[in-house]
């Protein structure tokens, strides 16, 4: 679906949309719901609700997202378990975009989720077998918290405010608080996710153009710190169980690219681009791409569906933002593969021997 963007009124759009200016550049493109899909499974259904009709298109598989369920599953239960057992500080909702906005809204220092009905009823059952004839069970909670958490893993990056001193270093979260090496479980996380970031390369590859994938393409391969590495970006952001205000991303630069998408575990997510006047439904697996520097955007709040028996990973909204600051691109250029990596992560000036 191609829209012209109009300012002047907020346009809201629940399928995949292409959203371009008046020479015909993409601003944004979302991947989500077939169009065509979902009006056809409208007129089968009699008075139908939106929630329903787009509930009936997504168990069809009716999605233009190259982001398959067990692709999202397994990449998310990586994520997870890799945030978990690194113990990164807690969102403090103060030094980041991830507090409140100019109309007042509230940090989120921590999302909530219950237990589902079946799950809590599984649960009662298996107590029941083990408690002796006489004994009350122990209550037990069904209601939780979990951390809100940001993670910054930036392959390549200058630390803030030396964008222009071309002393790139990867940042903190790779390097661990040690500051010895790369840590060895988020080199394992970078290759184990690599089926993702390969199709965010062929993604690339179509949205972008030909310099412009080029360009990116030979930063990434310069600039990695993990020498079996794949995809295009040197960067990944994510924000599990946090909102954001608005804001536009200046990291990325003029005509920088960025993809996004989230996980299960959520509903009622919508992402806003008040530039464009545009409301995009923003569902997991969606996969959005966009000039994140020019463009003011925000994702609205969302509800943490009720975790089952059988899932893995807990609920809420875990994002996943893939990028390539714009000063590590010019720092990248011209630079053979891996020299990045072969300086030390910036420790010395590399030279050939």
């Amino acid at each position: 679906m191609h829209m012209q963007a109009h300012p002047e009124k907020y346009l809201v759009i629940d399928t995949s949309a292409v959203i371009q200016d008046r020479d015909g550049n993409t601003l944004v493109s979302m991947l989500g719901l077939d169009g065509a899909a979902v009006e056809r499974v409208r007129r089968t259904m009699r008075n139908p609700t939106d929630a329903e009709v787009f509930e009936a298109v997504r168990n069809m598989d009716m999605s233009h997202s190259p982001i398959l369920p067990e692709v999202m599953d397994d990449f998310m239960q990586k994520t997870k378990t890799t945030l978990n057992v690194a113990d990164y500080a807690p969102d403090s909702g103060t030094n980041s975009r991830h507090k409140p906005n100019k109309d007042g809204r509230l940090p989120r220092h921590y999302g909530t989720y219950k237990l589902s009905d079946a799950f809590v009823r599984e649960l009662r059952k298996k107590q029941a077998e083990h408690v002796l004839p006489g004994y009350t069970p122990a209550p037990f909670e069904t209601e939780f918290r979990e951390t809100a958490t940001t993670c910054h893993y930036m392959q390549a990056w200058h630390q803030s405010g030396h964008r222009d001193q071309h002393d790139m270093t990867p940042s903190a979260d790779i390097w661990g608080n040690s500051r010895v090496g790369v840590g060895h479980r988020v080199q394992a996380y970078h290759l184990q996710t690599s089926v993702i970031r390969r199709i965010l390369r062929d993604v690339a590859e179509v949205t972008m153009s030909p310099e412009q994938f080029a360009r990116y393409h030979s930063a990434f391969k310069a600039g990695r710190m993990f020498k079996d590495a794949e995809g295009i970006f040197l960067g990944q952001v994510t924000v599990s169980n946090a909102l954001s205000y608005t804001h536009a991303d200046s990291l990325d630069g003029k005509d920088g690219v960025c993809m996004s998408f989230s996980s299960y575990g959520h509903r009622g997510t919508m992402i806003i681009f008040p530039d464009l006047g545009t409301i995009l439904r923003y569902d997991p697996t969606d996969l959005c791409v966009f000039r994140s520097a020019e463009l003011m955007h925000f994702v609205t709040d969302w509800e943490a569906t009720p975790m089952g028996p059988r899932d893995i990973v807990t609920p809420g909204r875990t994002a996943a933002v893939f990028l390539t600051p714009s000063a590590t691109l010019r720092d990248l250029d011209g630079k053979r593969p891996d020299s990045f990596r072969n300086s030390g992560g910036g420790l010395f000036t590399w030279t050939e021997l």
